[in-house]
């Protein structure tokens, strides 16, 4: 987990944005039944206060391997 800033300020002057990102990566013994449990995860994910997105991807270089990025307002929201 870490704390994202942008270091300067927005479009509109104002104070840059700060956001706290995870990642956690999967490797699959089975693809289907981690993508399942991994894509209901990411949609009840979404539904929780301060989450600003997540993100599930597949690698391209390893097969099996899934990644979760999520973004959030703050620590305490994670």
């Amino acid at each position: 987990m870490s704390d994202i800033d942008d270091g300067g300020t927005g479009p509109d002057g104002g104070e840059g944005v700060e956001l706290t990102v995870v990642t956690m990566r999967f490797d699959a013994a089975d693809e289907a039944a981690l993508l399942a449990v991994l894509s209901k995860y990411v949609v009840l994910t979404r539904m929780q206060d301060g989450c600003r997105n997540v993100d599930l991807c597949a690698s391209v270089t390893a097969p099996g391997r899934h990644l979760i990025v999520q973004k959030w307002e703050t620590p305490e929201h994670q």
